[in-house]
């Protein structure tokens, strides 16, 4: 058997409200200014909801718990979710959000997110982010954001944009002549809208999150319209990056399986050990050698070194080909 237990000190006066809740029993307590909170304790779940849409919440069966605002209706599996609409707009599962919007509309599975509006309107799974508006409208799978509006930025891929054939403000979809081909079936991404004429009423030029249910069709889930605006309107995804890593303030990935440490405003990444390259290295400066230091060593096996005097040794004779 559950219980659910409540005390409330008044500290205007001395009272004291003691609820003692037994298996789906509800109770109501009503703290004044016309306010009702609801508790609940049953087999699998134990809830104070302030509202219909606040509350904390404990769910046994999947696991699960919510503190804060939340979107009725929404499920969650396996999930952690704190804070003022904390990973809420769809089904969760295995999610862990903390902070106001945190992992908010994210629609993809197995995220942790930790900053406000970290993994916003995300579409990509396995994905962490921490810090303020980390790893926002990011599709791609596998991606890590450490810093404040870290792998946020939406960067457009025009070569990938399609042109709108039908707008249907009634069912919140757009119809693309041809099918696009470009993405998967049953997916979520982001995508930028733009137009020659007025945008339909409602939407804007930012990002929003579609679903896929077809190969000619997009459904807005992010935002709703109420008509069909004008001109030739056109849909433009982002550059889609997987395996990528950005740590640091506004730090960007350019690419997939990449680490991108810092903005361009990093001017130097500093170790007080060894750097051990098992691929090539690329430089876009100059390799700076230190008073006394070496490029390379000599050895039995072929090899070179370079001296901060500029002299150049080798361990075999020059061969010219």
């Amino acid at each position: 058997m559950k219980k659910l237990i409540l005390l409330v000190l008044i500290l205007s006066g001395i009272a004291l409200a003691y609820f003692e809740i037994n298996d789906d029993v509800p109770g109501v307590f009503s703290p004044g200014g016309g306010q009702q909170w609801r508790l609940w304790a049953g087999h699998d779940s134990a809830n104070i909801l302030f509202d219909d849409s606040s509350g904390i919440l404990f769910d046994d069966v999947n696991e699960s718990i919510i503190v804060g605002k939340f979107t009725p209706g929404d499920a969650s599996i396996g999930s952690t979710l704190v804070g003022y609409f904390a990973g809420t707009g769809f089904n969760q599962v295995h999610q862990s959000a903390f902070g106001t919007r945190a992992g908010y509309f994210n629609v993809e599975v197995d995220q942790s997110v930790f900053g406000w509006k970290a993994g916003y309107f995300n579409a990509g799974a396995l994905h962490v982010a921490m810090g303020t508006e980390a790893g926002k409208h990011n599709d791609g799978f596998l991606n890590t954001a450490v810093g404040a509006k870290s792998f946020n930025a939406f960067v457009e891929d025009a070569g990938s944009s399609f042109v709108v054939t039908a707008v249907d403000p009634d069912n919140n979809t757009v119809t693309i002549g041809g099918g696009h081909g470009l993405f998967g079936v049953a997916q979520f991404r982001n995508f930028a809208m733009s137009t020659t004429g007025v945008l339909p009423a409602g939407l804007t030029t930012g990002p929003d999150v579609w679903t896929i249910p077809s190969a000619t069709l997009l459904i807005c889930v992010t935002d709703t319209f109420t008509d069909a605006g004008s001109g030739t309107i056109t849909m433009t995804p982002q550059f889609v990056y997987t395996n990528s890593t950005a740590l640091g303030y506004n730090a960007e990935p350019d690419a997939s399986n990449q680490i991108m440490l810092g903005a361009t405003n990093v001017t130097e990444v500093k170790t007080t050990g060894s750097i051990n390259a098992g691929g090539g290295l690329t430089l876009g400066g100059n390799i700076i050698i230190p008073d006394d230091g070496l490029i390379g060593s000599v050895s039995d096996t072929d090899a070179i070194q370079i001296e901060a005097d500029g002299d150049i040794v080798m361990s075999q004779d020059l061969a010219v080909t």
